[in-house]
């Protein structure tokens, strides 16, 4: 630029003291001399760039603070001049930092930065950022040439012009983090209690534990924190805290799970537009958002409240996709809430574990191993002094609340509907719960003409009796097609906007159809309880109706819970109590029968684990808690079937739990069981069997003590990897040469006094038991090759050797990998006989893999690469496997040759399990003939119902 360094020469370096002075003396002046007018120049520190949706201010700032100017034509932008101070060295991070701005400029990039410090002029191309050194730099400028058009690469120069950006400063970080943040989280932060949103800065008190578990979570391996709790607990509380904790240390987006409908990848694409496209799928986006976070060494959290609520049908499955592509994305961190009641449908899909399950962090005290997540509670006694404080003060709350009262107010939304109902009022001494909500229900609609507050209670009552018509989804409540049916609403008229706008009813979009709920649970229990069944009001005969309508879903029983706790009519609670006791001590006798009958052989692995006579825990009369219950084992401890005890305690429910296990030896409380409150007596006992069976084989409990190869697969790989292999370096394959011999009998007496190698031990016991001293050699054949031709091996068969699977299968030459699929399958099928036989012999011929026994196994092939395996019966004596092109057979003569199971498969997963994670017990990822054996007998007990017993 041979002007411009005439112009510095003879204005004189020395005379340029500041950035203003190199602007306003030298740069100024120059860019007017070449023809640009005033209004072509943009000269502030506060550039508009485009971040998401819309244009945002978002200050740049670079160290030591800086002029600079943006040059445009129009709306086009031509060049950024960055301004140094006078003789201040041009860096390389100078240079990055302008190249950064010009990508991210709304409109189009700016193809040319100009940096100067008075005495040396640079000028960088904005998309290759090389120095442009000649006269015509439009022409040594590609993307100039090309009409400023990048087409595809335009989104990954921008994101690069993003990563930059935010790298320079915490503010430029926090800026761009909360602008999102602003638009996403408004329809539930607010900044005074007037604004009706659960998140109120003034009144939150901080749940110190929950961003404790967090920050840990932040520094493990997992991908996934969890809060999960029951409505009004303040679960979007403490997400909107964190977010807010979070703003100025990481990249924090925050996404409304209640108000959308996108994918999680279509949300990021829609709200950082400028640099993905909404064609990327999601494994880009989310790649791109670890390779941000890597760049600026920050975590990139995304944090979605309500997951529950979120309205896609298939959420669920999305998130489960999503947990496995992120799986391996170490700067990708998300924070999730969830209502209790639902958490267990993104957990577990088609009774199998979801892909999400084992990235959820689960290290917190307030973990469940079958719901991993942290489950938040109500406030403890110092949060709920803390809460009271702040509430008092900012309702004006009158006079002290009595301990009555507190007992209730420790859920984050009693006690507010509690200050809203008494805001500059003296509070009573006590109150009943169905008393505050019913004042809750009128204050929130008091702005309202009186008829329609009565038009819309009776609403409400109406919906509430649309919970016991057809088409009832607990917990996401009623099809919205039921309500508009029974309310007789004509097309054009849709429910009163109020019920939604007011955080009374909600709706869900969790599954096919539209739904709707109450906002609140105990809202909706009071609304079924007193306006849409009146039980209050109701006669001997009425009530008895009544209750037994309600018991026969699960929003019936949660609302007979309710009305026990607030009804004040003696009668009626004597009435219930016998009902309910009757209702669980026929389910018990029972349920004791039928195990006795059928399941006498793994009795122990039901609930609660006992192989004697069962017993049931129930309340007293007195607690008014009428759906609880616990079952215990009665015969062990010499005690009555049905003992009435206090379940749980307002004071401290934990420390009561504790108590209980140490007096009847349960395991859990069940609040409300549908299974047994809605079912004759047979037919709950049945059905509750089969949910703890399904459990029992999901977690593999059924005896396989005389099964032989069973236990020598569990045997060899515990010996292996507790005594042989101690260190942790994890190899491809076990070292199986290094085992043998094993002399059975050395390493039972080894074992015998160290608690450490007890399974051993006990595993050891068995196989002598089967007569089976000296194990001379491994039970299937073992790899050919080892780590100096396995790459080798990889080549020649063109292997991807990014996957572990793919070096499974070229550790085995086609010979051995042929003998050990059908030595697998063989023991696999022996397997499954002895295991049923000595698990529920009365009940085996009930399952296809038995009936069928033995079973043919069809092996299918792609380019000698096994794709799935199907079974059909023998027609021989003994197992049979045949190895058969994947096209071989049409759908129809699969049918005619009696397949009746098909199972996707790979070599390897007959020999590791490569996708199941293992940290603490990586023998587990070797029990594959295991595995293959509780998954065809749990594909085989999917049709329970249809079994052939005399229940």
């Amino acid at each position: 630029m041979p002007k411009l360094d005439k112009d510095i020469h003879e204005l004189g370096i020395k005379t340029l003291k500041s950035e203003e002075d190199l602007r306003s003396k030298l740069l100024m002046p120059f860019l007017k001399s070449i023809g640009h007018q005033d209004s072509d120049l943009i000269l502030e520190k506060n550039f508009t760039i485009k971040l998401g949706r819309d244009n945002k201010q978002v200050k740049y700032e670079s160290k030591g603070g800086r002029l600079d100017i943006l040059c445009r034509v129009g709306e086009t932008n031509l060049f950024v001049v960055e301004v140094k101070k006078p003789n201040k060295k041009i860096s390389k991070y100078d240079e990055e930092q302008g190249v950064s701005y010009a990508r991210l400029l709304n409109n189009n990039i700016a193809p040319f930065v100009v940096i100067t410090n008075g005495s040396t002029v640079k000028i960088i191309d904005s998309i290759t950022r090389k120095e442009l050194t000649g006269t015509k730099i439009h022409e040594e400028s590609s993307y100039w040439k090309n009409g400023m058009k990048i087409s595809g690469e335009d989104i990954w120069i921008r994101f690069k012009g993003l990563e930059s950006f935010i790298s320079f400063s915490p503010d430029n970080l926090k800026s761009f983090c909360v602008k999102q943040v602003e638009s996403r989280i408004k329809n539930i932060a607010g900044d005074s209690i007037e604004d009706q949103t659960k998140y109120i800065e003034s009144l939150y008190v901080r749940r110190v534990e929950a961003v404790h578990e967090f920050e840990s979570f932040l520094s493990s391996n997992d991908r996934f924190f969890a809060i999960i709790g029951d409505s009004g607990v303040g679960k979007s509380n403490l997400i909107c805290d964190l977010v807010n904790l979070q703003l100025s240390k990481n990249f924090t987006l925050f996404f409304n799970g209640s108000v959308v409908a996108e994918s999680p990848s279509q949300l990021i694409c829609n709200d950082l537009n400028l640099v993905f496209s909404e064609q990327m799928n999601t494994e880009k986006v989310f790649k791109y958002l670890n390779e941000l976070g890597e760049r600026i060494d920050k975590k990139v959290i995304i944090f979605i409240d309500a997951l529950d609520e979120y309205m896609h049908e298939s959420i669920n499955t999305i998130f489960s996709e999503l947990a496995l592509k992120c799986k391996d994305l170490n700067y990708l961190k998300f924070c999730v809430s969830c209502k209790s009641e639902l958490w267990k449908d993104f957990l577990y899909i088609n009774n199998d574990k979801s892909y999400l399950f084992n990235e959820i962090y689960s290290e917190s005290n307030n973990n469940l191993d079958d719901k991993p997540g942290y489950h938040l509670k109500n406030f403890n006694k110092h949060e709920l002094n803390e809460a009271i404080k702040k509430y008092k003060a900012e309702y004006s709350l009158k006079g002290e609340i009595s301990k009555d009262i507190l007992s209730h107010l420790s859920n984050g939304f009693y006690l507010r509907a509690f200050s809203e109902v008494f805001k500059e009022k003296r509070v009573p001494k006590s109150i009943i719960n169905s008393s505050l909500l019913e004042s809750f229900i009128l204050k929130k609609l008091e702005s309202l003409p009186n008829s329609s507050k009565g038009t819309l209670i009776n609403y409400l009552s109406e919906i509430g009796k649309c919970f016991f018509k057809e088409d009832v989804d607990y917990p996401l409540g009623i099809s919205t097609k039921v309500i508009r049916y029974h309310l007789n609403l004509p097309p054009s008229q849709d429910l009163p906007s109020e019920l939604f706008t007011h955080n009374i009813l909600i709706r869900n979009s969790f599954k096919l159809d539209d739904r709707i709920n109450f906002y609140f649970s105990k809202m909706r229990d009071y609304i079924i309880a007193y306006h849409s069944y009146r039980l209050d009001k109701l006669d001997e005969v009425e009530f008895r109706e009544s209750i037994d309508t309600l018991l026969n879903n699960r929003f019936g029983q949660s609302a007979v819970y309710f009305y026990s706790q607030n009804c004040n009519k003696q009668q009626h609670l004597d009435w219930l109590f016998e009902l309910v006791n009757f209702k669980y001590l026929s389910f018990v006798n029972q349920y004791d029968i039928y195990l006795e009958e059928y399941f006498k052989p793994i009795k122990n692995k039901f609930k609660p684990h006992t192989n004697n006579r069962i017993g049931i825990l129930l309340p007293p009369k007195e607690s008014n808690s009428l759906t609880s219950y616990a079952l215990y084992p009665a015969g062990d401890l010499d005690l009555p079937t049905i003992v009435h005890t206090p379940l749980m305690t307002d004071t401290n429910e934990d420390t009561n739990f504790e108590k209980l296990i140490g007096k009847f030896r349960i395991n859990s409380i069940t609040y409300i069981d549908s299974i047994i409150l809605n079912n004759e007596p047979k037919q709950a006992a049945r059905r509750f069997i089969e949910d703890n069976f399904k459990e029992i084989i999901n977690n593999q409990f059924l005896n396989f003590r005389n099964s032989k190869w069973l236990l020598i697969e569990e045997f060899i790989h515990l010996y292996y990897f507790m005594v042989i292999e101690k260190s942790k370096s994890s190899s491809l394959l076990p070292n199986y040469e290094s085992l043998y011999p094993i002399n059975v009998e050395e390493v039972k007496n080894y074992s015998a006094s160290d608690p450490y190698l007890s399974k051993i031990f006990s595993l050891s016991e068995l196989i002598l038991d089967l007569d089976i001293k000296v194990l001379d050699k491994h039970y299937l054949p073992k790899p050919d090759y080892k780590k100096d031709r396995l790459n080798e091996e990889m080549s020649k068969r063109d292997f991807d050797e990014k996957f572990i699977k793919n070096k499974i299968e070229a550790s085995y030459s086609k010979e051995s990998a042929k003998l050990y699929v059908e030595k697998f399958l063989t023991m696999v099928d022996e397997s499954i006989k002895t295991v049923l036989d000595s698990s529920i012999p009365k009940l085996a011929s009930n399952l296809t893999c038995y009936e069928k026994f033995p079973n043919k196994y069809y092996v299918r092939l792609k380019n000698d690469r096994i794709t799935s395996i199907s079974l059909a019966e023998s027609s021989s004596s003994k197992t049979e496997i045949e190895f058969i092109d994947y096209k071989k057979f049409s759908h129809e003569e699969e049918r005619d040759k009696g397949f009746y199971y098909t199972f996707g498969a790979s070599f390897s997963s007959l020999v590791k399990d490569v996708y199941s994670d293992y940290s603490h017990n990586k023998q587990h990822k070797f029990f594959m003939l295991k595995n293959w054996v509780f998954r065809i007998i749990k594909t085989s007990t999917d049709d329970f119902k249809n079994w052939d017993v005399d229940w």
